[in-house]
Parts: structure tokens; C-alpha cells; sequence
């Protein structure tokens, strides 16, 4: 199994907004309350294209560890303002402060997920042309 989102929120709330959102957008969509479920899954083979975190644990830097030790997939985390800082960053992680809309977060998913087609371009060695 290979969903395009991994989705980690204990919030039932959000993470039923995010996943339909997300779902609407075409997006294939795992979602978890547990950090340790989406670690088990992740164990055990799974990949996705990206990982959606929600955290509101008491240490949410080791949350990201964890995960980023398991997976290869960029990390998306969402934080409260004072989460921010305790949330190491790395090359593949994108921090999110709250509050923030859905519809901002799935642009952001877009970008990362479905970059433009210059950034693809450039991603594959080539340059972008030049606007007309």
C-alpha cells in the first residue's frame, strides 16, 4: 500500500476535515489517530508520498524523529506557536504554525505533492523557459 498522504492527527475533528479535503483534492489519503499506528505501518513497508503530522504531543520533536527515521517521505507538521521551536529542522520537514486554514494546507500539500511544472523542470536538470 502507497498513499499519497500518511495522516497523523489525534484530533478527530481535524483529521476528518483534513482527509476530506484531502480526498477531494484526488489525493490518496491514510489517516491515523496514533503516531504509533502510522509507525507500525511504516515498519512494516509502507510508503507514502508524504507525511501529514498534527501534533499535540508532549514532545513533538521526538514524534518527527521518529517518523523521519522510518520513512523517506517529506513531513509536513502542524505546531502550536510555542511547538515551533522544538520542532527540529531538517531538509525534509515544512512546520506549520496554528492557526491556519485547510485550504492553505492543501496548497501547501499541492506544492509539495504536484510542484510547478518550472520546479519539476529544474528538479530534472533542465531549465524553465523564459516567460513571453
Amino acid at each position: 500500500m502507497h498513499p499519497d498522504i500518511l495522516l497523523i492527527s489525534s484530533d478527530r475533528r481535524t483529521r476528518s476535515l483534513l482527509f476530506a479535503q484531502l480526498r477531494e483534492e484526488g489525493y490518496d489519503v491514510l489517516p491515523t489517530a496514533l503516531v504509533e499506528k502510522a509507525l507500525f505501518f511504516l515498519d512494516r513497508g509502507l510508503q507514502p508520498r508524504l507525511i501529514l503530522l498534527d501534533v499535540h504531543a508532549e514532545d513533538p520533536a521526538q514524534t518527527v524523529e521518529r517518523l523521519l527515521h522510518c520513512s523517506t517521505a517529506p513531513l509536513v507538521v502542524l505546531v502550536g506557536g510555542y511547538e515551533r521551536e522544538r520542532v527540529r529542522r531538517a531538509p525534509r520537514v515544512a512546520v506549520v504554525s496554528r492557526p491556519i486554514s485547510i485550504g492553505d494546507l492543501v496548497q501547501a500539500v499541492k506544492h509539495i505533492l504536484d510542484p510547478p511544472l518550472d520546479v519539476r523542470s529544474n528538479q530534472a536538470g533542465t531549465r524553465p523557459r523564459p516567460s513571453e
